[in-house]
C-alpha cells in the first residue's frame, strides 16, 4: 500500500502542500464574518402558544399531554447540534435568547433536555439520488463493497504516559459500506473491529436486482 510504504520511509518521494495566499483580504473577511451570522425569523403571532402547550392537563382525559411542542425541541436540537454546545449551554443560550427578545418561553433543564432528545423520530435523508433513481427504475446496479478502520477518541494516550505502557483498551471500530461505480453510497454499517465483511454482506446488500457485485473479502 503506498499508504503504508510512506510510513516506513517518509523521506521518499516527499510531497509538499500547496500553499495559497489570500488577495482579496477585504472580501475574504467579510465572508468570514457573514458565515457567522445566525438570524432566526420566527410567525407573528403569539409565539409562545406555540412552543409551550400551558394545558397540558385536560378534564376528562387520561394521562397528560406534552408540555413542549415537537417543534420546539428540534429548534433546540438544531442549534445543539450547530452550535455544538453542552446540554447546560444550549440551555443558558435560550433563556438569553428569549429573555433578549421579552419572551416568556421556559426552556426544558438540561436532564429533561436529554430525554426529550432521546424521543424525537430523526429522518435521515438518503442523498445517493442516482442510485436510489436506478433502483426504483429497475436498472442494473453494480455495487462495490469494502471495510475502514475507525479508530474513536479514547485514554490511550495519557495513559501510556502515566503508566509507561500502552493502552489495551482501543477502541477501534469497521465502518462497511457499499458503493457504486459512480462513488454513491447506497448502504452502510458500523460494527466491532472483529466483525468480518463477509458477515455484513446481506445487511449491505438488499433483495436488490445488482449487476455486478465486487468485495475484498
Amino acid at each position: 500500500m503506498p499508504y503504508k510504504e510512506k510510513l516506513k520511509n517518509p523521506s521518499k518521494n516527499p510531497r509538499s502542500k500547496t500553499k495559497y495566499k489570500v488577495a482579496n483580504n477585504s472580501e475574504y473577511n467579510k465572508a468570514l464574518k457573514k458565515r457567522g451570522k445566525l438570524s432566526l425569523y420566527f410567525p407573528s403571532g403569539d409565539l409562545k402558544s406555540q412552543f409551550i402547550n400551558e394545558e397540558s392537563y385536560r378534564r376528562g382525559v387520561s394521562g397528560r399531554e406534552d408540555y413542549y411542542s415537537k417543534s420546539y425541541i428540534m429548534l433546540i436540537y438544531t442549534f445543539y447540534r450547530l452550535l455544538k454546545f453542552p446540554m447546560r449551554q444550549i440551555t443558558g443560550y435560550f433563556e438569553d435568547l428569549w429573555q433578549g427578545k421579552d419572551l416568556d418561553i421556559t426552556v426544558p433543564s438540561f436532564g429533561h433536555l436529554s430525554d426529550l432528545f432521546a424521543s424525537l423520530e430523526l429522518e435521515v435523508k438518503h442523498y445517493c439520488h442516482k442510485v436510489v433513481r436506478k433502483l426504483e427504475e429497475g436498472e442494473d446496479v453494480s455495487l462495490i463493497l469494502d471495510s475502514t478502520g475507525m479508530n474513536f477518541d479514547n485514554a490511550s494516550g495519557w495513559y501510556e504516559e502515566k503508566y509507561n505502557k500502552p493502552c489495551k483498551n482501543r477502541p477501534w471500530r469497521k465502518l462497511h459500506i457499499s458503493i457504486d461505480e459512480n462513488m454513491e453510497m447506497y448502504a452502510s454499517e458500523l460494527t466491532d473491529n472483529q466483525t468480518s465483511d463477509i458477515s455484513v454482506m446481506e445487511t449491505l446488500i438488499t433483495p436488490k436486482k445488482f449487476k455486478c457485485r465486487r468485495s475484498d473479502c
